[in-house]
This record gives structure tokens, sequence and C-alpha cells, in this order.
């Protein structure tokens, strides 16, 4: 009876969420409490299961070149998650209380890589609270490199600051019904890269893939990012952009003209030969948003086929 009851007690505890805690001054060989916490975000998703929360002590976190997850195919993805949680169950990546986690990747330099700093391919999973920075750019010809990359779907991405790097703030193209709330990307420009004025370099980028329907981005806001502030080029389904700002992007912070510099970029194809764009092309809905002051303009369609649906916005001196 006693041995049933411990088995049954120990079932009980393995199928219970769990939380782990990272800090700065944390070790991968303590035990993931508050008192014993990891070192990086990278070994504690290691441990997770569905259900889990992952919290992230202040502080800033310099990370390191061989803490790099995965490198493959010309791609560095330094922090790597790619355990999803399940429906009714996410994995929670959260800062803790009021501290601000502050991920510095200034010390990643992988020669001729591109560097994506913060990558997510799992699903039902909640990232918030974090601060990116520091994303560096290594190729000197056409290249990007991103802060946060989004490939999974039913995510939250949520008070993100993706700022003072030379990557795209996040970029996102597969994955489905993922929500990118209050999220900002300010003062982006990649100087390393073709001449140097940032023309990859916009605070939000979205192109999904054929299926990756559903994805939203509230509330966010982009300002002095060298190219645009909110880019939706060579979509294949719907976008919705909403309550969200975009300013001085275009410019840098002492306002010298560098790449687009467009607001809202909703649409176009470019120069995508016929048979490879989509059979219909997705209406982008941009709604109650404000743009100010960017070097070109506030709200483009950018040659769209199809048209765009704009809904109460304001634009203002581009």
């Amino acid at each position: 009876m006693k041995h049933a009851l411990f088995f049954s007690l120990l079932t009980c505890f393995r199928l219970s969420a769990a939380t782990w805690f990272v800090s700065p001054t944390g070790s991968n060989e303590a035990s993931g409490s508050l008192e014993h916490p990891f070192a990086t975000i990278q070994h504690a998703h290691d441990q997770t299961s569905p259900g889990d929360t992952v919290f992230i002590r202040g502080g800033t976190y310099k990370i390191q070149e061989n803490q790099t997850a995965s490198m493959r195919r010309g791609i560095a993805r330094v922090i790597y998650l790619h355990k999803s949680g399940e429906t009714g169950k996410p994995v929670t990546y959260s800062n803790y209380r009021d501290e601000q986690p502050i991920l510095d990747f200034s010390g990643v330099k992988p020669d001729k890589q591109r560097v994506y700093a913060f990558s997510v391919s799992a699903s039902w999973i909640h990232v918030k609270g974090l601060a990116i920075t520091g994303v560096q750019v290594t190729i000197k010809g056409h290249t990007q490199s991103i802060s946060l990359e989004s490939n999974g779907s039913d995510n939250i991405f949520e008070r993100l600051s993706l700022h003072d790097s030379q990557a795209i703030g996040i970029y996102h193209v597969r994955g489905s019904n993922n929500l990118f709330l209050n999220c900002d990307a300010w003062n982006n420009h990649d100087v390393t890269s073709e001449d140097g004025r940032g023309g990859n370099t916009d605070g939000f980028g979205c192109h999904p893939t054929k299926g990756s329907t559903g994805n939203v981005f509230r509330g966010c806001r982009a300002w002095f990012n060298s190219d645009d502030g909110f880019d939706l080029i060579s979509a294949h389904e719907t976008v919705t952009i909403e309550n969200c700002w975009a300013l001085f992007n275009g410019y840098s912070p002492d306002f010298k003209p560098l790449a687009d510099g467009h607001g809202f970029k909703a649409g176009g194809y470019g120069s995508t030969p016929l048979n490879r764009l989509p059979k219909t092309a997705p209406r982008h809905v941009v709604k109650f948003c404000v743009a100010a002051k960017n070097k070109s303009s506030g709200f483009y369609a950018n040659h769209h086929p199809g048209g765009l649906d704009w809904f109460h916005n304001s634009s203002y001196r581009h």
C-alpha cells in the first residue's frame, strides 16, 4: 500500500506543470529553482514540458558565440525554441515580476553566418517581457540578421523590446494564429552589409507562406529603423495590423536619411515571377494605426494587386 501511494504521488508530480528560473548569475548545473537558477534560456527550454513556465530574472545576459544552439545552412540560431506546448498548456518564457532581462548578442559574430538571435519553431508558447539587443551582421553582401524569428503557430509574443541591433526586430514567415502584442522595435540599422544603408532592417516583417493564416500585430511600435517600420511584402496570406505606430523610420536617431523609410509597407511582390505569385492576392488589414514623420510614406500599398483594407488610420508629415 505504501509503495502504491508513493508511485501515485510521483505520477501526479510528473504530470503537474513545472516552474523554472534563469538568472545572469545562475548555473546550468543547478536545479533551476528560484534559489538555484539556470544560467541560460536554452538549458531551461531543454527541461520544459507542456504547461511549464520559465521565469527569466532581470539583468544583462551577455550571450556568447559558443552558446549557439544550431548552426546550419549559413544560419546561426543562437537561442532556439523548438519544444512545443499543447492546446491549453502553452510553455511560457517570461520576465520575473517587474524585472527586465536584457539579452545582449553583441558578442555573437560567427563568420559568414546570418545571426538569428532568438528563433522559435515551436507552437503553443508565450514569450513576454524580454529585451533583445546588439544582434550583429557578419556578411558584407546581401543578407539579413533577425532579432526574433517566428516559424511556429498559436504563439503569443508580448512586450518584447528589440532595439539597437543590426537586425530586423521580428520576422515571421511560417505558422498560423500568432499574436504579436505590444512589442517595440527601434534603432535597428545594418551598417555592415551592402552599402550600410540598412535596406533589410525593418522593425517588423511578416511574409507568411501559403496556409500561414491568422497572424496579427496589435499595439506594436516601430521607430528609427533604417528601412521600414512594418513590411508585408511577398505575403501569401492576409496579415492584420491594428493599433500600431510607425515613427521616423528610414532615419537614424540624428535624422540621417537611410533606406526606404515607409511606416507601413502593406503588400506587393517586387520582382517575383508571375508563376510564383499567389493565385489570389491576400487583402491585408491595417486599422487604427498612426504613422508620423517617416522618410518616405506613412501607409504604402507597394503596388499590391487586388486591394488592401485600410480603416481609421492617421498619417502626418512624411
